[in-house]
């Protein structure tokens, strides 16, 4: 036992474990995936108390190094990725409406053009025209006509969400795609 380590009861407890060598390696394998030693350790106590095959103790492992590293939420804005040698990346998060829009703006022939277009070339950058379909329920149309529409949210079918607000302000196709549902109809209908 390391007279130095933080973890000195988790060192303990791993150290009591009756396991075999293959499987203290694949439990070594895990607990270096941790970003922190807490977390290193952490796993390597559980997975050492753990009782069962090797697929169901690699199982409880991810599931573990999942409920300790959850997800980022990535943060909006643009993110530059240079390369010494080969391509580099531009990368764009935000809005899903914005990113979404952005998107239908490029030429799908020659995309890397649009953009460079676009950026150089004085292209006007305008918001397209909606040519998704936007789902809708007649309260919701009313609360958005009144002046209300900053707490509702809207899906398109493109996968993207606006805000109600967001969506007055939106050029539409000159042939439609909205639907407009009935609340209580949709509701009955299993909508």
């Amino acid at each position: 036992m390391d007279a130095t380590c933080a973890f000195s009861a988790k060192q303990r407890t791993a150290r009591s474990t009756t396991h075999p060598l293959d499987v203290l390696s694949l439990i070594e394998k895990f607990a270096l995936r941790a970003r922190t030693q807490r977390d290193a350790w952490a796993v390597r106590s559980e997975l050492c108390e753990f009782r069962g095959s090797a697929t169901a103790l690699r199982k409880r492992a991810r599931d573990l190094l999942r409920e300790l590293q959850p997800p980022r939420t990535p943060k909006k804005g643009v993110r530059i990725t240079g390369r010494p040698r080969g391509p580099w990346s531009l990368t764009i998060t935000g809005e899903s409406a914005d990113v979404a829009d952005m998107h239908s703006a490029l030429d799908n022939e020659r995309p890397l053009e649009s953009v460079k277009s676009i950026f150089f070339g004085g292209k006007s950058g305008a918001r397209t025209t909606a040519t998704t379909q936007v789902i809708i329920t007649l309260d919701e149309l009313d609360r958005i006509v009144d002046g209300d529409g900053e707490e509702i949210t809207l899906q398109l079918t493109n996968g993207s969400r606006i805000r109600g607000a967001d969506f007055v302000t939106r050029v539409l196709s000159s042939h439609g795609y909205i639907t407009l549902v009935h609340p209580v109809e949709a509701k009955g209908q299993g909508c």
